[in-house]
Protein backbone atom coordinates (compact mmCIF):
# COMPACT_ATOMS: atom_id res chain seq x y z
CA UNK A 1 0.00 0.00 0.00
CA UNK A 2 0.93 3.57 -0.91
CA UNK A 3 2.25 5.79 1.83
CA UNK A 4 0.94 9.02 0.33
CA UNK A 5 -2.71 9.80 0.20
CA UNK A 6 -4.43 9.53 -3.45
CA UNK A 7 -4.85 13.55 -3.99
CA UNK A 8 -8.44 14.41 -4.83
CA UNK A 9 -9.33 14.57 -8.43
CA UNK A 10 -9.82 18.35 -9.70
CA UNK A 11 -13.39 19.30 -10.86
CA UNK A 12 -13.48 20.97 -14.41
CA UNK A 13 -14.70 24.45 -14.03
CA UNK A 14 -14.32 27.64 -15.94
CA UNK A 15 -12.33 30.41 -15.14
CA UNK A 16 -13.96 33.67 -13.22
CA UNK A 17 -11.74 36.15 -14.98
CA UNK A 18 -11.25 39.45 -12.73
CA UNK A 19 -9.46 42.44 -13.67
CA UNK A 20 -6.28 40.90 -11.28
CA UNK A 21 -6.64 37.87 -13.48
CA UNK A 22 -6.62 39.35 -16.67
CA UNK A 23 -3.81 41.43 -15.88
CA UNK A 24 -1.52 38.94 -14.95
CA UNK A 25 -2.88 36.49 -18.12
CA UNK A 26 -1.35 39.08 -20.08
CA UNK A 27 1.98 39.88 -18.36
CA UNK A 28 2.70 35.81 -18.67
CA UNK A 29 1.51 36.02 -22.59
CA UNK A 30 3.55 39.20 -23.20
CA UNK A 31 6.95 37.09 -22.15
CA UNK A 32 5.86 34.10 -23.46
CA UNK A 33 5.10 35.20 -27.35
CA UNK A 34 4.31 38.81 -27.03
CA UNK A 35 5.63 38.96 -30.63
CA UNK A 36 3.37 37.31 -31.95
CA UNK A 37 -0.10 39.04 -30.94
CA UNK A 38 -1.45 40.83 -33.50
CA UNK A 39 -1.67 44.11 -32.25
CA UNK A 40 2.65 43.19 -33.05
CA UNK A 41 2.03 42.41 -36.57
CA UNK A 42 -1.11 44.21 -37.35
CA UNK A 43 0.28 47.80 -37.00
CA UNK A 44 1.74 48.71 -40.01
CA UNK A 45 -1.66 47.16 -42.22
CA UNK A 46 -3.70 49.00 -39.23
CA UNK A 47 -3.03 52.24 -40.30
CA UNK A 48 -2.55 51.65 -43.75
CA UNK A 49 -6.02 51.23 -43.96
CA UNK A 50 -7.43 53.68 -41.08
CA UNK A 51 -5.27 56.34 -41.54
CA UNK A 52 -7.53 58.42 -43.57
CA UNK A 53 -9.78 58.56 -40.53
CA UNK A 54 -7.60 59.51 -37.86
CA UNK A 55 -6.87 62.88 -36.66
CA UNK A 56 -3.32 64.37 -35.61
CA UNK A 57 -3.96 63.74 -32.01
CA UNK A 58 -4.73 60.13 -31.22
CA UNK A 59 -5.49 57.93 -28.11
CA UNK A 60 -4.40 54.08 -28.31
CA UNK A 61 -7.06 52.33 -25.77
CA UNK A 62 -5.50 48.90 -24.70
CA UNK A 63 -2.02 49.46 -26.23
CA UNK A 64 -0.74 46.07 -24.39
CA UNK A 65 3.15 46.45 -25.49
CA UNK A 66 2.69 49.84 -27.04
CA UNK A 67 3.52 48.72 -30.84
CA UNK A 68 0.52 51.02 -32.55
CA UNK A 69 1.64 53.85 -30.56
CA UNK A 70 5.37 53.29 -31.14
CA UNK A 71 4.31 53.19 -35.40
CA UNK A 72 1.88 56.10 -34.85
CA UNK A 73 4.53 58.57 -33.58
CA UNK A 74 7.21 57.37 -36.14
CA UNK A 75 4.22 58.19 -38.70
CA UNK A 76 4.19 61.61 -37.05
CA UNK A 77 0.89 61.20 -35.19
CA UNK A 78 0.99 62.49 -31.97
CA UNK A 79 0.07 59.37 -30.14
CA UNK A 80 -0.37 58.09 -26.72
CA UNK A 81 -1.71 54.58 -25.34
CA UNK A 82 -3.44 53.37 -21.93
CA UNK A 83 -3.38 50.15 -20.82
CA UNK A 84 -3.83 48.45 -17.38
CA UNK A 85 -0.51 47.06 -17.65
CA UNK A 86 1.61 48.94 -19.95
CA UNK A 87 5.22 48.51 -20.90
CA UNK A 88 7.14 51.44 -18.53
CA UNK A 89 7.46 53.93 -21.30
CA UNK A 90 7.08 57.33 -22.13
CA UNK A 91 3.59 57.68 -23.84
CA UNK A 92 2.00 54.90 -22.21
CA UNK A 93 -0.10 55.00 -19.17
CA UNK A 94 -1.35 52.75 -16.34
CA UNK A 95 -5.37 53.39 -16.51
CA UNK A 96 -8.24 51.08 -17.61
CA UNK A 97 -10.55 52.11 -20.17
CA UNK A 98 -13.21 53.36 -17.50
CA UNK A 99 -10.87 56.00 -16.20
CA UNK A 100 -10.08 58.11 -19.36
CA UNK A 101 -12.36 60.99 -18.25
CA UNK A 102 -8.53 61.70 -16.42
CA UNK A 103 -6.81 62.62 -19.84
CA UNK A 104 -9.43 65.29 -20.10
CA UNK A 105 -12.96 65.20 -22.41
CA UNK A 106 -12.90 66.18 -26.28
CA UNK A 107 -8.86 66.12 -25.52
CA UNK A 108 -8.54 63.74 -28.96
CA UNK A 109 -8.80 63.77 -32.68
CA UNK A 110 -9.31 60.37 -32.62
CA UNK A 111 -9.12 56.95 -30.56
CA UNK A 112 -7.83 53.18 -32.26
CA UNK A 113 -7.76 49.78 -30.40
CA UNK A 114 -6.84 46.52 -31.77
CA UNK A 115 -8.49 43.60 -30.96
CA UNK A 116 -8.91 44.59 -27.19
CA UNK A 117 -12.75 44.91 -26.80
CA UNK A 118 -13.02 41.24 -26.49
CA UNK A 119 -10.92 40.80 -23.52
CA UNK A 120 -12.78 43.77 -21.49
CA UNK A 121 -15.23 42.00 -18.53
CA UNK A 122 -18.77 42.54 -20.23
CA UNK A 123 -20.25 44.68 -17.18
CA UNK A 124 -17.60 47.44 -18.04
CA UNK A 125 -17.75 47.44 -21.85
CA UNK A 126 -20.89 50.26 -21.80
CA UNK A 127 -18.92 52.15 -19.85
CA UNK A 128 -15.49 51.83 -21.60
CA UNK A 129 -17.17 53.14 -24.85
CA UNK A 130 -19.07 55.54 -22.97
CA UNK A 131 -15.25 57.15 -21.85
CA UNK A 132 -13.85 56.74 -25.25
CA UNK A 133 -16.93 58.90 -26.48
CA UNK A 134 -16.04 61.59 -24.18
CA UNK A 135 -12.72 61.91 -24.57
CA UNK A 136 -12.84 62.54 -28.47
CA UNK A 137 -13.48 66.01 -30.06
CA UNK A 138 -17.24 66.36 -31.68
CA UNK A 139 -16.87 64.74 -35.01
CA UNK A 140 -13.75 62.63 -33.37
CA UNK A 141 -13.42 59.00 -34.96
CA UNK A 142 -12.99 55.40 -33.03
CA UNK A 143 -11.03 53.28 -35.33
CA UNK A 144 -11.04 49.41 -34.19
CA UNK A 145 -11.03 45.77 -34.66
CA UNK A 146 -12.43 43.08 -32.74
CA UNK A 147 -13.46 39.79 -33.60
CA UNK A 148 -16.84 38.90 -35.14
CA UNK A 149 -19.35 35.90 -35.02
CA UNK A 150 -16.94 34.33 -32.72
CA UNK A 151 -17.44 30.60 -31.74
CA UNK A 152 -15.96 30.74 -28.09
CA UNK A 153 -16.05 27.06 -27.48
CA UNK A 154 -13.88 26.16 -30.71
CA UNK A 155 -10.55 28.32 -28.58
CA UNK A 156 -11.58 26.63 -25.27
CA UNK A 157 -8.57 25.57 -23.41
CA UNK A 158 -8.11 23.51 -20.19
CA UNK A 159 -5.44 23.47 -17.37
CA UNK A 160 -3.84 20.19 -17.16
CA UNK A 161 -3.43 21.20 -12.76
CA UNK A 162 -6.50 22.31 -11.98
CA UNK A 163 -9.17 21.69 -14.97
CA UNK A 164 -10.15 25.20 -15.32
CA UNK A 165 -11.51 25.64 -19.26
CA UNK A 166 -11.02 29.36 -20.95
CA UNK A 167 -11.13 30.69 -24.15
CA UNK A 168 -7.74 30.46 -25.38
CA UNK A 169 -6.83 34.12 -26.09
CA UNK A 170 -8.96 35.14 -23.12
CA UNK A 171 -12.16 36.41 -25.19
CA UNK A 172 -14.93 36.88 -23.28
CA UNK A 173 -17.87 37.37 -25.23
CA UNK A 174 -18.86 36.76 -28.91
CA UNK A 175 -19.52 40.11 -30.83
CA UNK A 176 -21.99 40.29 -33.69
CA UNK A 177 -22.51 43.63 -36.18
CA UNK A 178 -25.78 44.15 -34.05
CA UNK A 179 -24.04 43.80 -30.63
CA UNK A 180 -21.32 46.67 -31.62
CA UNK A 181 -23.61 49.18 -33.16
CA UNK A 182 -26.15 49.02 -29.87
CA UNK A 183 -22.57 49.54 -27.62
CA UNK A 184 -21.62 52.51 -29.68
CA UNK A 185 -25.03 53.80 -30.43
CA UNK A 186 -25.48 53.72 -26.24
CA UNK A 187 -22.31 55.75 -25.92
CA UNK A 188 -23.33 58.28 -28.53
CA UNK A 189 -20.94 57.13 -31.42
CA UNK A 190 -22.53 56.62 -34.38
CA UNK A 191 -20.83 53.41 -36.63
CA UNK A 192 -20.03 54.28 -39.77
CA UNK A 193 -18.69 51.11 -41.44
CA UNK A 194 -17.56 47.56 -41.37
CA UNK A 195 -15.05 45.69 -43.76
CA UNK A 196 -13.43 42.60 -42.94
CA UNK A 197 -9.68 43.05 -41.55
CA UNK A 198 -7.43 39.98 -40.94
CA UNK A 199 -3.30 39.21 -41.38
CA UNK A 200 -2.98 36.16 -43.01
CA UNK A 201 0.87 34.21 -42.06
CA UNK A 202 2.71 35.09 -45.19
CA UNK A 203 1.57 39.24 -45.25
CA UNK A 204 5.14 40.19 -44.94
CA UNK A 205 5.46 39.12 -48.58
CA UNK A 206 2.48 41.68 -49.97
CA UNK A 207 3.57 44.82 -51.98
CA UNK A 208 2.64 47.67 -49.54
CA UNK A 209 0.08 49.01 -51.76
CA UNK A 210 -2.41 45.52 -52.16
CA UNK A 211 -2.36 45.45 -48.25
CA UNK A 212 -5.63 46.42 -47.60
CA UNK A 213 -7.18 44.93 -50.75
CA UNK A 214 -5.74 41.19 -49.59
CA UNK A 215 -6.53 42.08 -45.80
CA UNK A 216 -10.02 42.43 -47.00
CA UNK A 217 -10.21 39.19 -49.26
CA UNK A 218 -8.86 37.12 -46.66
CA UNK A 219 -11.23 38.34 -43.91
CA UNK A 220 -14.03 37.28 -46.18
CA UNK A 221 -12.12 33.96 -47.30
CA UNK A 222 -11.65 33.19 -43.31
CA UNK A 223 -15.71 34.20 -42.77
CA UNK A 224 -16.57 31.96 -45.92
CA UNK A 225 -15.10 29.01 -44.36
CA UNK A 226 -16.23 29.73 -40.45
CA UNK A 227 -13.58 30.30 -38.96
CA UNK A 228 -12.80 33.41 -36.70
CA UNK A 229 -12.64 36.81 -38.27
CA UNK A 230 -12.25 40.27 -37.68
CA UNK A 231 -13.70 43.46 -38.59
CA UNK A 232 -12.35 47.11 -38.58
CA UNK A 233 -15.21 49.79 -37.44
CA UNK A 234 -15.04 52.79 -37.92
CA UNK A 235 -17.57 54.98 -35.34
CA UNK A 236 -17.79 58.72 -35.30
CA UNK A 237 -19.10 60.78 -31.89
CA UNK A 238 -22.10 62.84 -32.21
CA UNK A 239 -21.77 66.74 -32.04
Amino acid sequence: MSSTSAQPKPLRHEVEWSEQKIGEFWNIMSDVNGDQFFSHRASGVFLDIAGKHLGRKVLDVGCGLGGLVREMRRRGYDAMGVDPSPPDEPYLIKMKGTELDALGKQGFDSAVSLETFEHVLPAELPATFSAIARVLRPGGKLVFTIACEENLQEETCVCPDCHATFHRWQHLQSFSQGSITNLLQSAGLEPLSFRGFELPFAFQFVPNFLRPAFSRFWAWLRKRYHRKSSVLVVAQRRA
